[in-house]
């Protein structure tokens, strides 16, 4: 789709994923085998996005030889935040960096099943000069008539996803400095629209071990699985109750006991050794706390 970047967040240190973001960046992080930035690009790249803006900090250097080893064909315009800008200095200084008069701009840790070629077709319809995709689930952000009124007060949910206009550079402060309270003002003080975009797809912030299970339930109980080994595991244990995700690299033992978990890395559970509703990423463990949806 011509006149249409891409800008993915990527910054971010992963503190809600720790210890296992202290080896891996949450984009990186393996879904069904593929890395969530990889299901991220290749849902942009159907609607003929080939150039792709990213903000880095935390293990950078990771993010970007990933991309440009696997995505030889596209062209990455990498910025780095020696000290992290926030999301609003971050979003301006790639809008900088850009060409184009439309921005897709994407959180680097949701998981998403959207159609992002009729988000932007939408958005170049309205005339608005955002245009975010909403869950119709609780959320802070209040939508009237199609558009957004308030952030921060009860309403529906932002899905960390929306399509700018390039235009509005020269709006945002500069210097380290927060997207939404600025955002809020905006609006408050009638200087821009953000329009709403509905969608009923799945999406998940894949930001938590929590999310991360819901993403993993959800694409395996679309292939009608509820036990996946990959091939190459070693799997000794007859103990595989509920959702259970087992990598290639990953030895579970006779007499282990592994329920609700996704196993991935160099993990090695001993016989007696649980994994009861967690992540384990090269050994380092991630516990979830309450079930989430989308």
């Amino acid at each position: 789709m011509s006149g249409v970047e891409a800008i993915i967040l990527a910054a971010g240190r992963g503190m809600r994923l720790r210890p296992i973001t202290e080896l891996l960046p949450k984009p990186l992080f393996p879904l069904m085998g593929k890395a969530l930035i990889d299901w991220i690009i290749e849902n942009m790249r159907e609607t003929g996005i080939e150039r792709f803006l990213l903000n880095l900090h935390h293990l950078g250097d990771m993010i970007e030889e990933h991309l440009t080893e696997k995505y030889p064909d596209l062209e990455f315009v990498f910025s780095r935040e020696e000290e992290l800008l926030g999301t609003g200095g971050g979003i301006k200084r790639l809008l900088e960096l850009s060409r184009s008069e439309f921005l897709l701009i994407h959180n680097g840790d949701t998981y998403e099943e959207f159609d992002l070629g009729a988000l932007i077709a939408e958005h170049r319809r309205s005339g608005k000069d955002i245009t975010w995709v909403m869950k119709d689930r609780p959320g802070n952000v209040l939508v009237m008539d199609g558009e957004v009124v308030k952030i921060g007060e009860d309403g529906s949910y932002f899905a960390g996803i929306s399509v700018w206009n390039r235009d509005l550079l020269d709006s945002l402060p500069g210097g380290k400095f927060e997207i939404m309270p600025v955002l809020n003002r905006f609006l408050e003080e009638g200087k821009i629209k953000i329009g709403a975009h509905f969608e009923s797809a799945f999406s998940q912030d894949a930001g938590t071990a929590e999310g991360i299970f819901e993403v993993y339930r959800h694409l395996m109980e679309k292939k009608g699985m509820k036990v996946v080994i990959e091939e190459g595991a070693r799997v000794e244990t007859r103990y595989l109750m509920g959702l259970v995700y087992i990598g290639a690299d990953v030895v579970v033992e006779k007499g282990a006991y592994v329920e609700d978990a996704i196993l991935l890395g160099s993990t090695c559970l001993k016989p007696g050794e649980e994994a009861v509703r967690e992540i384990i990423y090269d050994g380092l463990r991630k516990k979830m706390e309450t079930r989430e949806s989308s």
